[in-house]
């Protein structure tokens, strides 16, 4: 029996700890992280790969894998419930009163997050997700797509009760979803084109060309957006109209990484890595500051990493991970790394004072 849905009050919005940090997906938590040194506090085993990044909202992780949507007692490590779907469950969000779970199945779920019941459930009508789910202004959006087409979708879901508002189409794979007040912002994988829609209607407001596949999430600064396309660049677009200001050539960039992950946008700098070595076996990369406004490089670091993952940002650090370490940069105490036995591909994330870190091998490893 399906559980009633939630009452809901003003606008729903994706809430907690978020990949990237805020749908803006500037990389910056704003909850406080780790301090060195980096130590285990708990490790859970799903018995196999193919972990989602996780959600940390109201003092649970929710962690999807190749069949389940998980709640864990954020502290403890303990299971709470599961909730079975019929394929590989994609980064959950949470939001007023309800977990959102898109599956490989066809279908987005809403789940009750103390009885893990099902509350509604949307079919989305695709083979499988390529971007979000993020929740924004009472509305849930996600990018689907078929394996033998050349097309995807970006569908736009009531939250409160699942029903479709608007649906949008474009040639080749969504990237990622980013959002602020009133717009949604994504990329496409053929043709290398960023979309600028507005969030109630889904009505184009502008798109930009590059000349290489999109694959990860804008970077929505406060009158700026940044993409990292696979042509090698970042570039600086104008948020309102879509213009570009400038572009930074950065070797390959971030799509050359397995996950393509995106730049991180913290007090008028970017965080990004430049390749130095083009061989794609390889993928050595240097960590580079680049002004915002400018887009001049402001920095580029000595050290020599394989990341798997973007950097991200809390007030004490800035981390990522490679195939073997996560590090972390700390504010006048250098930097510190921690084993994860096992490559990490799903961003991490921020929440009083730990960070929770997925692993190909299905670990979740909750650090402080």
């Amino acid at each position: 029996m399906l559980q009633s849905p939630p009452p809901i009050t003003g606008y729903a919005e994706s809430e907690g700890a978020i990949p990237e940090g805020n749908l803006r997906r500037t990389g910056v938590h704003t909850s406080a992280g780790p301090t060195p040194p980096l130590q285990q506090e708990w490790r859970i085993s799903f018995g196999n790969g193919g972990l989602s990044a996780p959600t940390v909202a109201k003092g649970t992780v929710y962690i999807g894998d190749t069949k389940y949507l998980y709640a864990i007692d954020a502290k403890t490590g303990e299971r709470k419930w599961r909730f079975r779907t019929g394929n590989h469950v994609h980064t959950p969000t949470f939001t007023k009163g309800m977990v959102l779970a898109a599956s490989d199945d066809g279908y987005v779920y809403a789940i009750d997050p103390k009885s893990g019941k099902e509350i509604w459930s949307f079919d989305y009508r695709g083979e499988f997700i390529s971007a979000g789910p993020i929740v924004s202004r009472g509305l849930l959006y996600i990018g689907t797509a078929f394996s033998q087409e050349s097309t995807a979708y970006v569908q736009s879901v009531g939250v409160r009760y699942g029903e479709e508002k608007w649906t949008y189409k474009v040639e080749g794979y969504i990237g990622g979803i980013s959002a602020d007040k009133s717009r949604v912002y994504f990329g496409s994988t053929d043709g290398g084109i960023l979309y600028s829609l507005n969030k109630i209607s889904g009505k184009e407001i502008w798109r930009f060309g590059t000349r290489g596949g999109i694959y990860s999430h804008p970077v929505v600064g406060i009158k700026r957006i940044y993409i990292d396309s696979e042509d090698g660049y970042i570039y600086s677009l104008d948020k309102r109209t879509g213009d570009e200001i400038w572009n930074y050539y950065n070797g390959t960039g971030i799509p050359s990484l397995e996950n393509y992950d995106s730049p991180a946008l913290s007090d008028g700098v970017l965080f990004s890595f430049s390749e130095i070595n083009s061989r794609q076996l390889d993928k050595r990369s240097n960590i580079v500051s680049i002004n915002s406004i400018t887009g001049n490089k402001i920095a580029i670091s000595e050290e020599v990493f394989r990341p798997k993952t973007s950097i991200f940002i809390s007030e004490e650090s800035k981390c990522f991970s490679d195939e073997r370490y996560l590090y972390c940069f700390f504010k006048g105490k250098g930097m510190d790394k921690f084993s994860t036995n096992g490559v990490v591909k799903e961003q991490p994330v921020v929440n009083k004072g730990r960070l929770y870190v997925p692993t190909e091998k299905g670990y979740l490893h909750s650090i402080k």
